[in-house]
């Protein structure tokens, strides 16, 4: 599963937010948002995040103040764009660094039908114990890395 770190400083502070897929971010100026930043130029809902198709997406939901994508963009309102690893993005005056991590995948063990004992995966291979093909009726196991 990944998961998106926003960075960002605000007088002289920093601070990180981690959002994990499936969940919704929203900043804005609203005390019930998750990012609140008091400024004028920041809409009470300025920006949300949320997943799409396993991507990152953040959204400009502000009627009256941009989202501005590494420098180069501009999101209108209700306009969307995918979040890259590396990507930032400004809120009023305040720039977000985007930071996108992958879970690793699981390891894949199978159990040897014939002797019980537990091997890497390679339906191909076989046992290095009994010499028994590991793609006969075997099971598979994941374990985390």
């Amino acid at each position: 599963m990944h998961s998106l770190t926003l960075h960002w400083t605000v007088d002289g502070q920093a601070h990180t937010h981690t959002l994990a897929m499936g969940q919704t971010m929203c900043i804005g100026r609203r005390s019930d948002c998750d990012i609140v930043l008091q400024a004028p130029t920041v809409s009470r809902q300025h920006a949300f995040i949320n997943t799409e198709n396993n991507v990152f997406v953040v959204r400009n939901f502000s009627r009256t103040n941009a989202v501005h994508i590494n420098e180069r963009e501009q999101l209108a309102p209700n306009e969307q764009r995918v979040l890259q690893p590396g990507d930032t993005f400004r809120v009023g005056l305040v720039q977000f660094q985007v930071t996108i991590v992958s879970a690793p995948l699981p390891v894949l063990k199978i159990l040897c039908a014939t002797c019980g004992r537990t091997v890497d995966y390679n339906p191909e291979s076989y046992c290095p114990w009994c010499g028994t093909a590991l793609s006969a009726g075997s099971t598979i196991i994941a374990s985390k890395q």
